[in-house]
């Protein structure tokens, strides 16, 4: 499995990074929404991880472009604002699970297992 991480925060990015490696999970990490829009030229993720409370492009407006150019990533949104207006938009937008930060690693293990088997395999 390979996640992309979306959050401006360095130090959640390298720590959250760190814990899914622990379990086996690949990762890639972006400091902001626009670092990770670029970067769907290349190669997809198997899913992404995606802070909603960003500077700049927030997480709704990264869920809204990746939409409109037909990105079919699955999305877990993350925030630390449970139940915030960002958490709705993110679901409407497509998010298909919201972590609200602390989450544990096993918490975000199984979110994104759950959307990778429910999306299905990717192909390359």
């Amino acid at each position: 499995m390979l996640i992309a991480i979306v959050d401006d925060d360095a130090s959640f990015r390298r720590a959250f990074a760190r814990a899914l490696a622990a379990c086996g999970v690949r990762t890639y990490s972006f400091g902001s929404g626009e670092e990770f829009l670029l970067s769907l030229e290349g190669d997809l993720p198997d899913a992404v991880v995606l802070d909603l409370n960003m500077p700049g492009m927030d997480g709704v407006a990264v869920l809204r472009t990746m939409k409109g150019v037909g990105a079919g990533v699955p999305v877990v949104a993350m925030t630390a604002v449970a139940g915030s207006h960002l958490e709705r938009k993110a679901i409407l937008h497509g998010a298909v699970a919201c972590l609200h930060k602390p989450f544990s690693a096993n918490d975000a293990l199984s979110a994104l297992r759950q959307t990778c088997v429910a999306d299905g395999p990717r192909s390359s």
